[in-house]
């Protein structure tokens, strides 16, 4: 278990808050429940928390909130937000935000990210080269 700041699953749900209000959601709230829902959270931050290396658990964080979907809609949006958050509250740098533009990024969360593993999303985090 590493010593890093995580979320908790109000900040995973905050940070789905704030994608729906900087971009168009077009449904809120949970998938199935509220229950299914914080359950999933839950098993991300769980497999983040175990993670010794900054960079793996921002790219379980990126990676399992969209696979695990927890959210109607925004899940993308939502796993960014709380990577990025995760890496900058751990004094890291999410390399990708300083060299790529937010279209850029977008269609790399939207066509890359879910064919990917942990230690490619990574790398891509920590250096901003490409998937």
């Amino acid at each position: 278990m590493s010593d890093y700041w995580h979320p908790d699953v109000d900040d995973v749900v905050t940070a789905h808050e704030y994608a729906g209000f900087v971009s168009r959601i077009r449904t809120t709230g949970f998938l199935k429940s509220s229950e299914y829902g914080i359950e999933k959270i839950q098993e991300v931050i769980d497999e983040a928390e175990e993670q010794e290396d900054l960079y793996t658990a921002a790219a379980v964080y990126l990676k399992q909130l969209i696979k695990k979907h927890p959210f109607s809609d925004g899940n993308h949006r939502t796993a960014y937000i709380v990577a990025l958050q995760f890496v900058r509250e751990n004094d890291g740098t999410f390399v990708p935000e300083q060299t790529l533009s937010d279209e850029e990024i977008a269609d790399v969360l939207k066509d890359e990210i879910k064919f990917k593993d942990v230690e490619d999303i990574a790398e891509w985090i920590r250096n901003g080269e490409s998937l």
